[in-house]
Protein backbone atom coordinates (compact mmCIF):
# COMPACT_ATOMS: atom_id res chain seq x y z
CA UNK A 1 0.00 0.00 0.00
CA UNK A 2 1.52 3.12 -0.73
CA UNK A 3 -0.06 5.17 2.09
CA UNK A 4 1.77 2.57 4.50
CA UNK A 5 4.73 1.97 6.21
CA UNK A 6 5.35 -1.19 7.57
CA UNK A 7 7.90 -3.70 9.35
CA UNK A 8 8.82 -6.26 11.54
CA UNK A 9 11.25 -4.82 14.41
CA UNK A 10 12.81 -6.16 17.21
CA UNK A 11 12.94 -3.86 20.53
CA UNK A 12 14.17 -5.43 24.27
CA UNK A 13 11.83 -7.15 26.70
CA UNK A 14 12.16 -7.72 30.59
CA UNK A 15 13.22 -11.40 29.94
CA UNK A 16 14.40 -11.54 25.93
CA UNK A 17 13.77 -9.60 22.62
CA UNK A 18 10.02 -9.14 21.60
CA UNK A 19 9.31 -8.86 17.39
CA UNK A 20 6.55 -7.22 16.43
CA UNK A 21 4.57 -5.87 13.24
CA UNK A 22 4.45 -2.14 13.27
CA UNK A 23 2.25 -0.22 10.61
CA UNK A 24 1.60 3.05 10.37
CA UNK A 25 0.26 5.61 7.77
CA UNK A 26 2.75 7.75 6.33
CA UNK A 27 1.33 11.50 6.24
CA UNK A 28 2.39 13.46 9.05
CA UNK A 29 0.42 14.27 12.02
CA UNK A 30 -0.89 12.29 15.12
CA UNK A 31 -2.78 8.89 14.85
CA UNK A 32 -4.73 7.36 17.65
CA UNK A 33 -3.04 3.81 17.91
CA UNK A 34 -4.12 0.22 18.34
CA UNK A 35 -2.62 -2.92 19.27
CA UNK A 36 -3.44 -5.88 17.96
CA UNK A 37 -3.25 -9.59 20.17
CA UNK A 38 -2.83 -12.54 17.79
CA UNK A 39 -4.31 -15.68 18.19
CA UNK A 40 -3.32 -19.04 19.25
CA UNK A 41 -1.46 -19.36 16.09
CA UNK A 42 0.76 -16.69 16.46
CA UNK A 43 2.08 -13.68 14.85
CA UNK A 44 0.58 -14.43 11.16
CA UNK A 45 0.26 -12.94 7.87
CA UNK A 46 -3.48 -12.83 8.56
CA UNK A 47 -2.54 -10.49 12.01
CA UNK A 48 -0.49 -8.49 10.19
CA UNK A 49 -3.25 -8.08 6.96
CA UNK A 50 -5.69 -6.82 10.02
CA UNK A 51 -3.38 -4.67 11.11
CA UNK A 52 -2.96 -3.02 7.69
CA UNK A 53 -6.43 -2.47 7.79
CA UNK A 54 -6.69 -0.25 10.87
CA UNK A 55 -3.56 1.85 8.98
CA UNK A 56 -6.42 2.33 5.78
CA UNK A 57 -8.60 4.19 8.58
CA UNK A 58 -5.59 6.22 9.87
CA UNK A 59 -4.49 4.39 12.81
CA UNK A 60 -1.30 3.31 14.00
CA UNK A 61 -1.41 -0.71 14.49
CA UNK A 62 1.25 -2.52 16.83
CA UNK A 63 1.16 -6.42 16.70
CA UNK A 64 3.51 -7.69 19.39
CA UNK A 65 4.58 -11.55 18.52
CA UNK A 66 3.33 -12.67 21.76
CA UNK A 67 5.57 -16.49 21.02
CA UNK A 68 8.94 -14.07 21.06
CA UNK A 69 9.53 -14.97 24.93
CA UNK A 70 11.38 -18.46 24.79
CA UNK A 71 9.32 -19.93 27.79
CA UNK A 72 5.90 -19.45 26.63
CA UNK A 73 6.82 -20.67 22.73
CA UNK A 74 8.01 -23.83 24.52
CA UNK A 75 5.39 -24.47 26.15
CA UNK A 76 2.20 -23.17 22.99
CA UNK A 77 3.72 -26.28 20.98
CA UNK A 78 0.88 -27.28 17.95
CA UNK A 79 1.27 -30.57 19.51
CA UNK A 80 0.24 -28.87 23.19
CA UNK A 81 -2.75 -26.44 21.15
CA UNK A 82 -3.84 -29.65 19.72
CA UNK A 83 -4.42 -31.75 22.73
CA UNK A 84 -6.51 -28.59 24.42
CA UNK A 85 -8.42 -28.28 21.18
CA UNK A 86 -9.19 -31.88 21.43
CA UNK A 87 -10.11 -31.71 25.27
CA UNK A 88 -12.30 -28.64 25.19
CA UNK A 89 -14.47 -30.80 22.63
CA UNK A 90 -15.45 -33.38 24.55
CA UNK A 91 -16.02 -30.55 28.00
CA UNK A 92 -19.64 -29.19 26.53
CA UNK A 93 -19.88 -25.14 25.61
CA UNK A 94 -22.39 -24.77 28.13
CA UNK A 95 -19.53 -25.48 30.95
CA UNK A 96 -17.04 -23.42 28.44
CA UNK A 97 -19.05 -20.55 28.02
CA UNK A 98 -19.16 -17.09 30.74
CA UNK A 99 -22.02 -17.70 33.41
CA UNK A 100 -23.38 -13.96 32.29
Amino acid sequence: MADEASAMLTYDGEVSPIQAYLARPTSEGSRPAVIVIHEILGLTDHIKRVADRFVEEGYVAFAPNLFSRPALAEVLTPSHIGEVMQFMTTVGWDKIADAA
